[in-house]
C-alpha cells in the first residue's frame, strides 16, 4: 500500500511516498481504506520536531495522522460495533500515533464512529478535532455542564 513517511524530522521535503505492507490487526482492531486523511497543526509540529517526533521516528514505518474518514475493510473478532463496508470517521490512536497518512490505517473499536448519513467523508474527518476542540473549550474554559435552559 502507499502511505507517507517521515524520513526526519523537517520541512514537508521530510515527507517520503513509499509502498508498505497493508497493516494486519489483532482480534480487537478495525483495518479502514482510508477516504480521507485531515492534517492538523499537531503533525505539522511533530513533522518539525516537538516532544513526540523522536518516538514517532523510532517506529518501522513513521506514520503522521489521527483525523481521518474510511471504509472498513476487515474487523478483528472481538470488534461488535462495525462490520466490513461501514463508512466511518474519528481520532485514531491519539494522543499517540493513528497512521492516518496512509491507504490503510487500524483503529480501535472506541476510536471510530459511524458517518451519519448526508455526511461526507471530507466533512467527516475534518470535524474530528475540531468537534473535540470546541467541546473541550465550551466545557473546560466556559465551564458548560449538564445545564440546560427551557425557553
Amino acid at each position: 500500500m502507499k502511505a507517507v513517511i517521515l524520513k526526519e524530522i523537517g520541512n514537508v521535503d521530510q515527507l517520503v511516498v513509499k509502498d508498505i505492507p497493508i497493516p494486519k490487526i489483532n482480534e480487537d482492531e478495525i483495518l479502514v481504506k482510508t477516504k480521507v486523511a485531515g492534517i492538523n497543526p499537531i503533525e505539522v509540529k511533530t513533522r518539525r520536531g516537538n516532544r513526540y517526533s523522536k518516538e514517532l521516528l523510532q517506529h518501522e514505518y513513521p506514520i503522521l495522522g489521527t483525523d481521518a474518514s474510511g471504509v472498513v475493510e476487515k474487523v478483528g473478532e472481538n470488534i461488535t460495533e462495525f462490520k466490513p463496508g461501514d463508512k466511518v470517521f474519528g481520532i485514531v490512536g491519539y494522543p499517540g500515533f493513528g497512521k492516518t497518512y496512509a491507504k490503510y490505517f487500524v483503529a480501535k473499536e472506541k476510536h471510530l464512529t459511524h458517518i451519519p448519513k448526508g455526511v461526507s467523508f471530507a466533512d467527516a474527518a475534518a470535524s474530528a478535532i475540531a468537534a473535540i476542540t470546541a467541546y473541550q473549550a465550551l466545557k473546560d474554559i466556559g465551564k458548560l455542564g449538564a445545564r440546560i435552559q427551557k425557553y
